[in-house]
């Protein structure tokens, strides 16, 4: 959204923002008109407006300030010598211009509130702007006359996709180690891990047949969600090669994961009220539950628990995916569209399933070394609803990142 040549007019009448400007400003200004015409500047030069572009968002106190306050009397005083191009960073090619004018004046501190003077000059947040825009608009004019003075470069918009897409690429890994370790703890896989507990302290293993149990199931955990993310890259990047699968892959899966968002802060909301699993919409179903249950049983008794660890871990993760794929594969649609290289793509696969099979490594570690089982599930309980909001956050930031992306 941009609106140029915008021009405010005083609202009310109050103290000036701009306390610290006198009386010789306009004196200058007007010193500045008679040096044009003195020196034989033509009218069209003399007219060349000072471009302000002000990257703003729209909810912010500070953007409230400048627009009530600050930018009526610039209006009032520079009437006629500045233009003001609005640009509200909800928009996406708002924000591709706001990145590329920070990579070109090396501004790296994200602020609120935003200026740039003839595209050559940062005025980064509020205070800044406060204290220094009528310095550097008095400069801007004053440079008009000198001998030589060229028309401002403007941005150019059609590159800045590119600056947006190599910026993003500085969270691809953060974001990849914050989602697998959340999905990880989602509640879900918290669950199964208790129940499976459980019925180890039931069994009565212990010791080197819980180590050898534990080391079997979260290998098999990680080797076959893993293999399951592999697949699901895959046909994700081989759709994402056509421009409309792409696109349509791209908004759908935001619009999902806004719906998901909303789905995970209820839960948390309805859980914290009742304490009740049942009225928790995001989890497995009762029938794969049961199966899973049933798995793990049968598990124990196979001869070898290195074995029976193995077969239950690749079993209970392909079906728990059914709920933890609520925040894998947005991840594996983030990493495509991120722009990654296979090999990078694959190691981020890699460093997300680390994160994911951490929460098992402590379980088993806790239960090898005394924990009950009691505990477990309390704790399980009591991370309901904080794991339920992360997911709901983390829900939102993969769809706005997504939508950031080309």
């Amino acid at each position: 959204m941009v609106q140029t040549a915008y021009q405010f007019h005083p609202l009310v009448e109050s103290p000036s923002l701009l306390s610290h400007a006198h009386g010789h400003d306009l004196i200058l200004l007007t010193l500045l008109l008679v040096s044009y015409a003195m020196n034989g500047h033509s009218a069209e030069q003399a007219r060349e407006s000072v471009v302000i572009d002000y990257f703003f968002e729209a909810t912010c106190k500070e953007c409230k300030l400048i627009k009530e306050g600050l930018l009526p009397q610039i209006a009032e005083r520079f009437g006629g010598f500045h233009q003001l191009n609005l640009y509200d960073i909800s928009s996406a090619t708002n924000i591709a211009r706001l990145v590329t004018c920070q990579e070109r004046l090396k501004v790296s501190k994200n602020e609120p509130v935003m200026m740039v003077l003839d595209y050559s000059y940062a005025l980064n947040g509020f205070n800044e702007i406060k204290t220094g825009l009528v310095a550097r608009i008095d400069e801007c004019i004053a440079a008009r006359q000198e001998e030589g003075w060229k028309i401002p470069v403007s941005v150019e918009v059609d590159a800045a996709g590119n600056v947006v897409q190599e910026r993003m690429k500085m969270f691809t890994l953060p974001v990849i180690i914050f989602n697998g370790f959340i999905d990880g703890l989602n509640p879900c896989a918290i669950s199964t891990l208790v129940f499976f507990m459980s019925l180890l302290s039931v069994a009565k293993v212990r010791g080197s047949a819980l180590l050898a149990l534990g080391i079997s199931y979260t290998v098999a955990t990680f080797v076959v969600y893993t293999a399951i993310g592999l697949g699901l890259l895959e046909a994700i990047r081989y759709l994402n090669a056509f421009n409309t699968a792409g696109l349509v892959i791209k908004y759908l899966m935001a619009t999902v994961l806004v719906a998901l968002a909303s789905i995970s802060f209820r839960d948390a909301y309805r859980f914290r009220i009742s304490g009740r699993a049942s009225d928790i919409t995001l989890q497995l179903p009762d029938g794969i539950k049961g199966l899973t249950h049933r798995i793990m049983k049968r598990g124990l008794s196979h001869g070898s628990l290195l074995v029976g660890g193995l077969i239950i871990g690749a079993l209970v993760t392909v079906l728990e995916s059914v709920c933890t794929g609520q925040a894998y594969l947005p991840t594996l649609v983030y990493i495509i569209k991120s722009g990654t290289d296979t090999s990078t793509a694959w190691t981020y696969l890699l460093i997300y399933n680390a994160m994911f099979v951490i929460p098992l490594v402590l379980a088993f570690t806790a239960t090898y070394y005394g924990t009950r089982s009691e505990k477990l599930l309390d704790w399980s309980r009591s991370n309901v609803v904080p794991a339920k909001v992360a997911l709901g956050i983390l829900f939102l930031a993969i769809a706005g990142l997504m939508l950031l992306t080309q």
